[in-house]
């Protein structure tokens, strides 16, 4: 484990490096998966990311979230073909704290929201067995009208 402890020390140092008033169109230029209220960008990096994480191909993502004013909270999810390491920085708020979690399972789980939208939401199953850990949320669309 001292291993992957060290890995996610370089994996936070790369999240320090990036400007504190880091914006939507720097994660956009970046190739960050961008989630917003609003829209989501670069969804099919996830995606790829997912399929990699399915295959045992190691990988690695970087994941930029914005609220509706505030600013981002940057994470890394890194995949080694064998284990997760999802590192958070929210250090532009006032917690000031970052996070890392290990793992080694992702859940894809597809729920109705508000009735008429769907949600996929990806988990990561922290190696401690506590609760899962929220990786991201994406907007998949409207339910089909039953006729």
């Amino acid at each position: 484990m001292e291993y992957y402890e060290d890995f996610s020390m370089q994996l936070r140092k790369e999240l320090e490096e990036l400007p504190r008033d880091y914006t939507r169109q720097m994660a956009t230029r970046n190739w960050d998966v961008l989630i917003d209220l609003i829209l989501n960008f670069n969804i099919g990096r996830f995606l790829i990311f997912m399929d990699n994480y399915n295959k045992g191909i190691p990988d690695k993502i970087r994941i930029t979230k914005f609220g509706v004013d505030g600013p981002a909270t940057t994470s890394i999810l890194y995949f080694d073909g064998n284990i997760v390491i999802y590192v958070v920085d929210d250090t532009r708020y006032p917690t000031n704290e970052f996070y890392t979690y290990y793992g080694n399972y992702i859940t894809v789980n597809k729920r109705n929201y508000h009735d008429n939208q769907i949600i996929i939401d990806y988990n990561l199953i922290p190696l401690d067995g506590s609760r899962e850990m929220p990786i991201l949320s994406i907007w998949a669309g409207l339910k089909p009208q039953e006729r």
